[in-house]
């Protein structure tokens, strides 16, 4: 509820005290500077400040100050400023903060501009002043409010008296328990944000301008209780305030008051709000409530809203062993920053300090700002399980390599050692030619590859190489036909010069067997090179086993198996005849360029699709400008294009592409090397027009002629 006797009373007793200040004034005056930092300076100052003739300025560190007494400007002989830090503080708190909730007597204002006197507060949070029916600033002179914020005070946050005047600037009054402001002088709020206040947001009976402002969310009697005088690009949310085009209107702030990046708190504007934009450019100020650049044209309010999304700093992948059977614990940094404006939500899953289960995990970070800009990034935490040790030695001319690497031994590294994860690893023997792994040793059998799935342990193998005899590239290969009465031969590996190291000569047995050669008798004296197939081999599948030896050892290697069928037969000539046959057929019977745009360098393009069919052993594809006047180039009637006309054709199937021709002769588009049927192929022209061209008005044009020809007789 307001109290307007109250504030009417004190304003003439003030106005008295006003007229006696202007007698005494000296003609020439001292301007000071009074840097605080706690209460008890900031009340001595104020006395300092209104004895001083002159413009004086109080400049507060950041911090909290809570006056007994009013703080009363009476020095009317200069601009009386306050005001806070300029540089942003990174949380709320360490900005500048008067708060009247200490006030004697209780619930008085406290601050005063009296009257006659100039004044202007800067950078500045007032709160927890006044009480019922007495506002937290009473402005009976004049007074310029500057990126400040009037919040939470016990009555209305400023009362601007009949003979006050009012200049609010990016600034917010919010969350105060009566209205955020009234209005019995004159008030002009010029991009500012009156919002979410109890009783309402200002009550006007004397001159309110509103330029660029927001008044909105407020509760009780609503946005504005009497309409504003003037109003440009302005907000309200309920209709009162007769503000135009964006009334009725919800801005979409945030409902809090947030520490966005600037000297004081703010309602910071939503994704998508109304107010984004809409300012009038004229009267936008440079910078907003937090110092951030304004846009042009701005945002309606105190916050001029940014869109640009905040940056994440991670780290690059972070790979670890295993301390435990849980994992390991990993600490990493992970920082985000914004342009203009704070990062209000900040935070990583799993956390820096988290314990990371063994294998892969990936971090996720998420950032938002004030104004709900979003960004991830990401990386991933290896944490890695208990390694254990691989030893390979090798005896004789080979080597032995590792998956995963790690191991390579031999061509004298005779022995070699490699940790490994408890991952599968498999060992890949080598041997040199004419060698041969002769047998495993240690932890690995057999003469194959050697896998561990996985390496649990520390483990020792040994690979020894002989040089038994090696078959030839390809192994055991036969000619001839399984047929009865046929003679099959040894095509390849039938020779000791085919193999390596057979220096003992090659033995051979041919073999009966089953389809997969898992099951092979020998062939009584079938021992040669060669075999001659009898009826009963029918129904079997034969192979040949060549062994070769040298004073190493042996190796014997084997062909793949064939059946044996019985079979009669006779010659039968089958024929058919091909006439000669070529066709070309059009899917087009122009191909438009488009709209040629004079004073333009551009190239106009266009296709046209064709099909054909060749029998002959070789043909071609050609185009031609068959007209002798300005041959190759668009004409119309006695205006041709200088830039001449180009072609180049594509085939689907066979063609062979020439590239790109012009039509000053006949130009061969695709050659075809063999016959072919029914191939798509693509015809492009492509004019280009150069900006300087005159351009006649009609259509540009001239015939081309398609020929599929033969290049053979």
């Amino acid at each position: 509820m307001r109290y307007g006797f109250v504030a009417h009373l004190r304003i003439a007793v003030l106005f008295a005290v006003a007229a006696v200040s202007v007698a005494v004034l000296t003609p020439e005056a001292s301007a000071a500077t009074y840097s605080v930092k706690n209460t008890t300076e900031l009340e001595e100052a104020v006395v300092k400040a209104n004895a001083n003739s002159g413009a004086n300025t109080i400049v507060l560190a950041g911090g909290s100050y809570v006056p007994k007494k009013t703080l009363a400007l009476t020095n009317t002989s200069g601009v009386q400023t306050i005001e806070g830090p300029t540089s942003a503080p990174t949380v709320r708190g360490q900005s500048a903060l008067i708060a009247g909730s200490s006030v004697e007597p209780t619930f008085d204002q406290v601050l005063i501009v009296e009257a006659g006197v100039s004044a202007a507060i800067k950078n500045l949070e007032i709160g927890a002043s006044g009480g019922l029916g007495t506002p937290g600033i009473e402005d009976i002179g004049g007074l310029t409010i500057e990126s400040t914020t009037l919040e939470g005070n016990t009555g209305s946050g400023i009362l601007v008296t009949t003979t006050g005047t009012l200049t609010a600037r990016n600034s917010t009054i919010s969350e105060d328990s009566e209205f955020g402001a009234l209005v019995d002088g004159t008030a002009s709020f010029v991009n500012s944000t009156i919002a979410f206040n109890t009783d309402g947001g200002i009550q006007n009976v004397g001159m309110l301008n509103l330029i660029n402002t927001i008044v909105a969310e407020n509760a009780g009697k609503g946005d504005c209780v009497g309409a504003a005088t003037t109003s440009v690009h302005s907000l309200d949310s309920n209709g009162s305030c007769g503000v135009g085009a964006l009334s009725k209107t919800n801005p979409l702030l945030q409902p809090s008051l947030l520490n966005n990046g600037g000297t004081t708190p703010v309602h910071s504007l939503k994704p998508g709000s109304p107010a984004i934009g809409a300012g009038e450019e004229s009267d936008c100020p440079a910078t907003d409530q937090r110092g951030a650049k304004r846009a042009n044209p701005c945002s309606i309010g105190a916050d001029e809203y940014n869109s640009t999304p905040p940056t994440i700093n991670v780290p690059a992948n972070i790979t670890t062993p295993a301390t435990s059977k849980s994992g390991a614990v990993v600490s990493y940094t992970a920082t985000a920053t914004a342009t203009e404006e704070l990062v209000s939500s900040f935070s990583c899953t799993p956390a820096s300090g988290s314990t990371f289960p063994i294998g892969t995990t990936e971090v996720k970070c998420t950032a938002v700002t004030g104004h709900e800009n979003t960004a991830k990034a990401s990386f991933d935490v290896k944490v890695t399980t208990p390694k254990h040790t691989l030893t390979v030695t090798v005896s004789g001319e080979g080597t032995v390599t590792s998956t995963p690497a790690g191991i390579d031994c031999g061509r004298g590294n005779t022995e070699c050692s490699a940790e490994f994860e408890e991952v599968a690893v498999t060992l890949t023997p080598t041997p040199a030619p004419s060698y041969t792994l002769s047998a495993w040793g240690g932890a690995c059998s057999g003469t194959g590859s050697c896998a561990f799935s996985p390496l649990e342990a520390n483990e020792s193998v040994s690979a020894e190489f002989s040089a038994a005899p090696v078959p030839p590239a390809g192994g055991i290969t036969t000619a001839g036909t399984a047929h009865v009465g046929e003679t099959l031969s040894i095509a390849k590996g039938g020779k000791a010069s085919e193999w390596t190291g057979a220096s003992e000569g090659l033995t051979f047995q041919w073999e009966d067997c089953n389809a997969t050669a898992t099951e092979c008798s020998a062939i009584a004296g079938a021992t040669g090179n060669e075999y001659t197939l009898t009826a009963l081999d029918v129904g079997y599948y034969v192979r040949v086993s060549v062994t070769a030896k040298n004073a190493s050892g042996s190796t014997t290697a084997r062909s793949s198996v064939s059946k044996v069928e019985m079979v009669h037969s006779f010659p039968v000539d089958v024929h058919g005849e091909v006439p000669f046959t070529q066709t070309l057929t059009s899917y087009c019977t122009e191909v438009n360029l488009g709209h040629f745009i004079p004073a333009e360098t551009k190239t106009y393009t266009n296709t046209c699709n064709v099909t054909a069919t060749d029998t002959d052993a070789a043909s071609r594809l050609t185009a031609e400008d068959a007209s002798a006047t300005h041959t190759g180039h668009l004409v119309q009637g006695i205006y041709y294009l200088p830039e001449p006309l180009e072609v180049q054709a594509t085939a689907e199937e066979k063609g062979s592409s020439t590239g790109v021709r012009t039509l000053a002769a006949p130009e061969t588009l695709l050659n075809f090397a063999e016959p072919f049927a029914d191939d798509l192929l693509t015809v492009r022209f492509t004019q280009k027009i150069g900006d300087k061209v005159g351009l006649h008005t009609g259509v540009y044009a001239k015939t081309i002629t398609l020929t599929l020809s033969t290049t053979t007789p």
